[in-house]
């Protein structure tokens, strides 16, 4: 079976980093385990460190399904709110109040087959903008959840151990990191936004033909 090595970084980086939170929480709950570990065996050490390499991947896999299944598919990043305030004369079809996804797949009709229209090298590079904004997207919102997922695991964990004060550095190093991610995260998404927008403003609006000229 061909696996691709994107998927393996894909996938493999959200699974690395959550991997690395706990190993790190552990590290700092029990110091001692972890010296005797690494200088007392380290072949052992080193193959406990290619054994969570290995499960990183499918770890990174379950994770992005719930980043896709809360933040897309029961949240609320289908709002297009802010896309449509940048389209003059948007046609709108029957019902559209009535679903959220129901408008997003509209509006990803629309931007398809207003594409389709273009010429191969505009269509090429507005496809390819695309996508980078979306694979930027998918990867910010998957480390975020990986790293939400983490601090959720280590305050389970110490809480049923002896709290140190020195524990809430973790967190707080934690929360700093998931606030920066979460910026990114909105960021890239209106940015991605505000792109699909004036460009299907500019598709509805002015007369592109094929040949890749238009009235602008």
């Amino acid at each position: 079976m061909k696996f691709e090595s994107k998927y393996i970084i894909r996938w493999g980086i959200p699974g690395w980093v959550f991997i690395m939170w706990l190993l790190l929480a552990f590290i700092i709950v029990n110091p001692l385990f972890f010296k005797d570990l690494l200088f007392k065996d380290l072949l052992k050490s080193l193959g406990t460190l290619v054994t969570l390499a290995s499960i990183g991947v499918p770890v990174g896999y379950v994770i992005s399904q719930f980043y896709f299944a809360f933040s897309w598919v029961i949240g609320k990043d289908l709002d297009m709110t802010s896309l449509l305030k940048k389209v003059e004369n948007f046609p709108y079809p029957r019902n559209w109040e009535d679903d959220k996804k129901e408008q997003y797949f509209f509006i990803e009709y629309l931007w398809e087959s207003k594409l389709g229209s273009l010429s191969t090298e505009k269509r090429e590079y507005i496809a390819g903008r695309y996508s980078h904004f979306l694979r930027t997207i998918h990867g910010i919102g998957t480390l975020f959840y990986s790293s939400l997922f983490s601090l959720f695991v280590f305050i389970l964990f110490i809480v049923n151990v002896k709290f140190e004060l020195y524990y809430l550095f973790l967190i707080t190093i934690q929360v700093v990191f998931l606030y920066f991610i979460y910026k990114n995260y909105k960021y890239y998404s209106e940015n991605l936004k505000s792109f699909q927008g004036y460009f299907l403003n500019e598709f509805i609006n002015s007369k592109v033909d094929t040949k890749g000229e238009n009235d602008y």
